[in-house]
């Protein structure tokens, strides 16, 4: 199926959106030829200056700081860059195209070339994102990774759903059917976005002006046209509410106070309750970390590092496991150029250094949080 290009009037402007799909082989030729044949004023491009920036620098993968990523506890975030990332590069080489996101590619190429002012009019994509994470529930925070994995399913990517994905923009598609389980995520990477990119294309200067944007967000653009929003608002991630930030010193507290009604009960009594926590709250981080291929030395991190981070959630344990990881096995070049590839594959994923270190920080961050679970569970059975 074909991109869709629709014409609308704002005032004194014209109007065209084109609504591709990332990976369609046809997309770029229409971007290219309706940007030829209106010779507008202004390209409007469904990217961040980010993302744009990245498509301008071809080893933008080269230079990734992971223990930067995670040091600005970005990991989730990248990692849901990365899912999708290789989504949209799979189902580009399923539908025969050249490379995925050759639309706004075609779409930055023909402005240059007829001259018009090109314009970025998408949200920031760690905005989206962090504000979508906030959306989420705990145990939707869960699932997430699992859904995403889902979602790229290869038995899903036969020729006889290809279609279905052919119509919409390939990241917004998988959330298209979440929308139900995620209403929070979808409101933000659809609707929300949809507000966005209206304002951002009717106020690009000119009056004849070309926007080339995932056909997901078409509909939703031109209904909102009509409307005002506060880009500022939009593009503002709120502080995280008090009561959470209670709750995460919340278990803690809980902790250091039951185990000191330990102590006051006997001394003895007390040193086995905490010997009894630390030995599952230490182990179980470092089971799940050897259970990653994780080095020796950040075996031994998760071990030492768990109690800590329990007791500061400031200090987590996933952090400094994957930092000693990154130190003893530093990601190379072919890491970061491989890395949309093999994290689509188990064997290429842990052989992958840069995704390794990654899941060594989930996997030790769960096992010290199970480690917490059932210690702090013995802990309370033994006091009562």
């Amino acid at each position: 199926m074909e991109p869709e290009v629709k014409t609308v009037t704002y005032g004194d402007k014209t109007i065209t959106l084109v609504g591709t799909n990332h990976a369609a082989p046809d997309s770029p030729t229409i971007v290219k030829e309706t940007i030829e044949s209106i010779q507008p004023d202004t390209v409007c491009v469904e990217l961040d200056p980010v993302r744009y920036e990245n498509r301008m620098n071809q080893k933008r993968w080269e230079e990734t700081d992971i223990v930067k990523i995670i040091r600005q506890h970005q990991a989730i975030l990248f990692l849901v860059q990365l899912f999708y990332g290789a989504f949209q590069k799979k189902m580009a080489k399923k539908m025969h195209a050249p490379k995925a996101g050759g639309d706004m590619e075609q779409g930055i190429a023909s402005a240059q070339a007829v001259g018009a002012q090109l314009e970025l009019v998408d949200r920031d994509v760690q905005v989206t994102f962090k504000k979508m994470w906030r959306a989420l529930s705990g145990w939707e925070k869960i699932r997430l990774p699992f859904m995403a994995l889902d979602g790229i399913d290869d038995e899903k990517l036969d020729e006889d759903n290809l279609a279905a994905f052919y119509q919409s923009d390939l990241v917004d598609t998988t959330f298209l059917s979440l929308k139900e389980s995620l209403p929070g995520p979808y409101e933000e990477l659809i609707t929300n976005r949809d507000s966005y990119l209206s304002m951002k294309i009717k106020n690009a200067p000119g009056k004849k002006i070309v926007a080339v944007v995932g056909r997901a967000h078409l509909a939703g653009i031109v209904e909102k046209f009509p409307q005002d929003f506060d880009l500022v608002a939009m593009d503002t991630i709120p502080p995280k509410k008090w009561t959470s930030k209670i709750l995460s010193w919340l278990f803690p507290a809980i902790l250091v106070g039951l185990l000191a009604w330990s102590f006051v009960a006997g001394f003895d009594h007390g040193m086995e309750q905490l010997s009894l926590w630390l030995l599952w709250n230490s182990s179980l981080a470092a089971l799940f970390t050897a259970l990653a291929w994780g080095h020796p030395l950040a075996i031994l991190t998760a071990f030492v590092m768990a109690p800590i981070g329990t007791l500061s959630p400031v200090l987590a344990v996933g952090f400094f496991v994957a930092l000693v990881e990154a130190w003893v096995r530093k990601p190379r070049v072919k890491d970061f150029q491989n890395i949309q590839e093999d994290i689509l594959h188990v064997k290429s994923f842990m052989q992958n250094r840069a995704l390794r270190i990654l899941l060594l920080f989930f996997t030790s961050s769960l096992g010290g949080a199970l480690g917490n679970i059932i210690g702090g569970l013995q802990v309370i059975k033994n006091l009562f």
